[in-house]
């Protein structure tokens, strides 16, 4: 049965990688057959989840980029084409969420979470999807969210 589920072959790109839900599911693709570039800030935490998925037989790339940052989206995309020659999974899965009343809410604190959660989101899809049309191939977007959502 878990044959059917097998992604030799293929690779997988996800964002916020380098700890918890992230890390979790670029774990689990590694582990179905997938090769993986882990996306995140935090260097120390990208090479130390490297090391780990290194355990999984995959080829594991990392790409330190704070995602928030969406006007640089389509050079760190490139830049990850240019080193694997393709992504055909996309988990976007980085995000913020700041928590207070309302009215402590700063305009900088709105601003970030909307920026990571929905404006780096879309742009990010929007250049997968230009990729993958490009070179007239098929690919997978999975959205992470948190409770927030609803």
């Amino acid at each position: 049965m878990m044959e059917k589920f097998r992604l030799d072959g293929k690779m997988s790109m996800v964002t916020g990688g380098s700890k918890g839900i992230g890390f979790g599911i670029a774990k689990a693709l590694a582990e179905a057959g997938s090769d993986i570039v882990l996306v995140a800030r935090d260097k120390p935490n990208l090479e130390r989840a490297r090391e780990e998925l290194a355990g999984t037989g995959r080829n594991i790339r990392t790409r330190s980029f704070n995602m928030s940052a969406v006007e640089g989206i389509d050079e760190m995309f490139d830049g990850v084409i240019k080193d694997t020659g393709g992504i055909d999974i996309l988990v976007n899965n980085a995000g913020a969420t700041r928590r207070g009343p309302a009215e402590t809410i700063t305009d900088e604190d709105w601003n970030l979470v909307l920026n990571l959660n929905v404006t780096a989101v879309f742009t990010l899809c929007r250049t997968f999807a230009r990729e993958r049309i490009k070179g007239g191939k098929k690919g997978k977007i999975i959205g992470i969210s948190g409770i927030t959502g609803f």
